[in-house]
């Protein structure tokens, strides 16, 4: 993996959702990826997260469609 795909998952979280910490450490406490400073503005995922972080934001989707096809049946 190189920094493109860490800048790309990054953003993908970004915009799923906004980075969420407790003010004192780097990190995301709804996803787990690494975040530019504890006050959080943008996710910087680390390389060696990029795959689990890649799995995380699929199931993410999935549930979202599960979610969607369960309204759907409900009316």
């Amino acid at each position: 993996m190189d920094s493109t795909d860490a800048s790309d998952v990054g953003a993908l979280l970004d915009a799923h959702h906004p980075p969420e910490t407790n003010q004192r450490m780097s990190v995301c406490r709804r996803c787990g990826s690494s975040t530019d400073s504890p006050t959080a503005s943008r996710h910087q995922p680390g390389d060696a997260k990029l795959a689990r972080l890649r799995e995380w934001l699929d199931a993410e989707e999935r549930m979202k469609q599960f979610d969607l096809a369960r309204r759907a049946l409900e009316k």
